[in-house]
């Protein structure tokens, strides 16, 4: 998270807050507190990448676990497409 040091030392930490909620109350705060609303603003708010190896917030730990979704006819066509990002190591995500 954007800190006041060059980038590379940037790093801000949050003790006992998930990333997602930490980046979302550093988005909301701004909005509510820093926006000059005089002027035109662009926020770009995201959580991560499409990387593998994330820990979700543990409040999301059985999120849809009773819930049935189906895969799409077409989720295996592309074996060995994209990047180890959006495949995954051992293509777990495809």
């Amino acid at each position: 998270i954007r800190g006041p040091k060059p980038w590379g030392k940037n790093t801000i930490q949050f003790k006992g807050k998930h990333v997602t909620d930490a980046i979302t109350d550093l988005s909301l705060d701004w909005m509510e507190n820093e926006w000059d609303q005089s002027k035109p603003f662009f926020l770009m708010h995201h959580y991560k990448a499409p990387h593998d190896y994330f820990d979700n917030a543990p409040r999301y730990e059985s999120y849809l676990a009773d819930v049935d979704i189906p895969s799409p006819a077409s989720l295996w066509e592309m074996t060995g497409y994209g990047s180890l990002a959006t495949r995954g190591d051992q293509d777990e995500l495809v």
